[in-house]
């Protein structure tokens, strides 16, 4: 997968399997492609809410899209506030789940976008223009 970064972001880094990137305020992570037991009809909001429970509570969704087409392939799009259950702090956060398959099998891949809400970081600032750049290779 690639993608624009802001330019205040880190290189990606692997932490625990993922791909990290980490700027002022805020954070990209990119899994790595996974095969899938759930496909994109199964994607409600009440499962982004349970899967992003363990992460953040008071979550209010500000947007859920799906189907979406990013990267060329069937994804959901999933944008919501919450407060972080390890900072306290309140994020917004954009989960993006990309959804094809490979050689027959059905797999996903998910990046997750993070910005402390209100602060005004490059991440927020660039979105807009980073989901159209994600391709997949």
């Amino acid at each position: 997968t690639a993608l624009l970064v802001p330019s205040d972001f880190g290189e990606f880094s692997d932490k625990d399997g993922y791909a990290v990137a980490v700027g002022p305020n805020a954070s990209i992570i990119v899994t790595p492609t996974f095969p899938s037991d759930t496909w994109i009809e199964d994607v409600t909001e009440d499962f982004m809410l349970d899967a992003l429970g363990d992460t953040y509570s008071n979550i209010e969704v500000l947007a859920f899209d799906n189907p979406a087409n990013i990267a060329g392939v069937d994804s959901v799009s999933f944008v919501c506030t919450g407060d972080s259950n390890t900072s306290g702090k309140n994020v917004t956060v954009c989960q993006i789940i990309l959804y094809f398959a490979i050689d027959g099998q059905n797999c996903e891949q998910q990046i997750s976008f993070a910005y402390e809400t209100g602060e005004n970081s490059s991440l927020e600032a660039s979105l807009a223009d980073i989901l159209p750049s994600i391709t997949l290779e």
